[in-house]
């Protein structure tokens, strides 16, 4: 009752009945979220509510997408007033001071959200799309790549020719990702898997932010995996590329098989890609971020070759194979809401591991409590 002030402007502070100027930086922080976005960073009805929510929840700013104001916002919004700038302080903030400074810190900066954009949408795209973006990365000139090679050295603080986690994750900075967003993106970025982002890697996860110069590769690219020069791409010859001649059944990182591929790209049903095929696959996987040849949870049950999980009664299978049909099996055997992604994906191995499997000599099957585990904490990431 002794609370005074707008409540939805009121810092955590003025809770506890103490005020400062800084608490009017917070107000001012809650009125420029509603001017970018039409919405402010913490909602409740009453001030009960608001205050539960300032003190659990970290500030909604997923309606900003410009990555310096939100850090802007953000450091306005700092619960501590400690460390929440004075408005003095405020005022230096690159957001507010971009037209101040030289050029070549604007063009830095701009470099740094088209890095951060290209390997968010890179993320997405198939094992087979990435191993064709290393394809033209590796035979691009390198005067075509010239700002993205300025970039690369750029992040590359010890020279060694590689990025690490933590050099990638220190050029970033500037566009406020999340540390786990940093490392996922590093992961998705490094497709042999060495721990490290070298350059060929670097320049295939940005080509899609180069204009069309991946479009002029294509064809450069096919005749690469086209190894006789026939005009088509065989099951084999796509094998040697994307695996260096493992089995073709082997479950590739986005969950899909060389097999599952080439049936994917071959919308003919020949048994061979065509460089049509070829090309309208890869752009496709450009344009649409999950496209339906790499599942948005990384996971092909018919890349396993499984079966669908048991039914027992609630919706038909068809349905349950969808989310909202996961979310409706109430059967005994079905999955709870109130159970964790964690539990799903470890039903969904164990599940995987009791079904019957081809045998199959040259690829066993792998073991699906394992990889499901590993999908699981790569969803959570």
């Amino acid at each position: 009752a002794g609370i005074k002030g707008t409540l939805a402007y009121m810092a955590p502070e003025v809770f506890a009945g103490e005020t400062c100027a800084r608490s009017d930086v917070w107000a001012l922080a809650v009125c420029v979220c509603e001017f970018i976005c039409q919405q402010r960073p913490f909602v409740g009805g009453n001030p009960m509510a608001l205050f539960s929510e300032l003190s659990r929840s970290e500030p909604d700013l997923s309606g900003i997408q410009d990555e310096e104001a939100a850090a802007f916002l953000r450091s306005l919004l700092a619960k501590d007033v400690a460390q929440r700038p004075s408005a003095q302080e405020a005022l230096r903030s690159p957001w507010l001071t971009e037209d101040e400074e030289p050029s070549p810190s604007r063009a830095m900066r701009e470099g740094r959200r088209r890095v951060r954009r290209g390997l968010r949408d890179y993320s997405t795209r198939g094992t087979f799309s990435k191993t064709v973006a290393n394809c033209i990365a590796a035979h691009v000139d390198s005067s075509q790549v010239e700002q993205l090679t300025r970039i690369f050295r750029s992040l590359d603080k010890n020279a060694d020719g590689v990025l690490s986690t933590d050099e990638l994750r220190r050029g970033l900075d500037a566009t406020c990702m999340e540390k786990s967003a940093v490392a996922l993106l590093m992961d998705s970025a490094d497709v042999d898997h060495d721990g490290l982002v070298n350059y060929t890697e670097f320049i295939a996860s940005l080509l899609a932010t180069m204009g069309d110069l991946e479009d002029q590769m294509l064809e450069r690219a096919f005749a690469v995996f086209d190894t006789d020069s026939n005009g088509r791409i065989t099951l084999e010859e796509l094998n040697s590329m994307i695996t260096g001649g493992g089995p073709v059944s082997a479950i590739l990182p986005d969950g899909m098989t060389v097999e599952s591929v080439l049936r994917t790209v071959d919308t003919s049903g020949d048994g061979a890609v065509s460089m049509d095929e070829f090309c309208q696959y890869i752009r496709s996987q450009r344009s649409t971020p999950c496209s339906a040849a790499t599942p948005a949870n990384g996971l092909s049950l018919e890349a396993f070759g499984a079966p669908p999980l048991p039914h027992s009664g609630g919706p038909s299978p068809a349905a349950a194979a969808t989310p909202a049909g996961w979310r409706r099996a109430q059967s005994p055997g079905g999955l709870d809401d109130s159970e964790s992604l964690a539990a799903l994906f470890e039903r969904l191995g164990v599940a995987l591991a009791q079904a019957p499997m081809p045998a199959n000599p040259a690829a066993p099957a792998p073991h699906f409590p394992d990889l499901c585990a590993l999908h699981a904490r790569r969803l959570a990431e």
